[in-house]
């Protein structure tokens, strides 16, 4: 039995690993990286010395810059892991904190201007009104008269009954066209108990006149002379 000779020395075990082979595909990538980066000479030259020995890539200095996007398609296993090996993956999005965020205004929010200006309803209605009543978007004033210091009266200049029922019809004849006009729009059921109700009271207002003409009347016929 032969003795066995000191010399010769037995792969693997603890204090002799065996080496990487690299294929001629990744060593390519490799050097198409190393090409497009720009890492300083000497780690260029680390790494070559590291795949002709079958080694482990060399760390790269945390000053390297990273990869072009050649290093991002990489999709083969030992592609990904000699990309991670030189740290050159591109860094992640760090997460603000909501302090940071709220000092920034990302949570402040415009002021909405509109561009039409808002009308007044109750005032817009008023003046409407006015206009179907005094033909005007103001009233008419009164003229008030004090007779004296214990009682006041107002005293309002009227027209006679004949110019008060011929304005009275006179509205009584716009209100209708109006509501006719409403009609052929569609919005006659809006306006119309509105209208109407207006009509009422100015058809009240000419049986008033009426009446006091015939009593006025009546008065002159019965104290006039025979």
């Amino acid at each position: 039995m032969e003795p066995i000779s000191s010399n010769r020395s037995i792969k693997g075990g603890i204090f002799n690993v065996a080496k990487s082979q690299y294929s001629p595909e990744t060593r390519k990538i490799v050097n198409d990286l190393i090409q497009e980066s720009r890492l300083t000479l000497q780690l260029r030259q680390r790494v070559h010395e590291a795949l002709d020995r079958g080694e482990p890539l060399p760390v790269a200095d945390a000053r390297a810059r990273p990869l072009p996007p050649t290093a991002r398609r990489a999709q083969a296993p030992g592609h990904a892991q000699t990309y991670a090996a030189l740290h050159l993956l591109p860094p992640r999005a760090a997460r603000r904190p909501r302090h940071v965020i709220e000092r920034s205004g990302a949570y402040e929010r415009d002021t909405f201007l509109p561009r039409i200006p808002r009308v007044d309803r109750a005032k817009e209605l008023a003046r409407l009104q006015n206009i179907m009543t005094y033909g005007r978007s103001e009233p008419p004033m009164e003229k008030i008269v004090k007779t004296t210091k214990k009682k006041e009266e107002e005293v309002i200049d009227l027209p006679d009954d004949a110019d008060m029922l011929d304005n009275l019809m006179e509205e009584i004849d716009e209100r209708l066209k109006f509501l006719d006009e409403m009609k052929q729009l569609g919005e006659e059921k809006k306006y119309q108990q509105i209208i109407m109700s207006e009509i009422t009271g100015k058809l009240r207002q000419i049986e008033k006149i009426d009446k006091a003409q015939n009593l006025s009347s009546e008065n002159t016929t019965t104290t006039s002379p025979e």
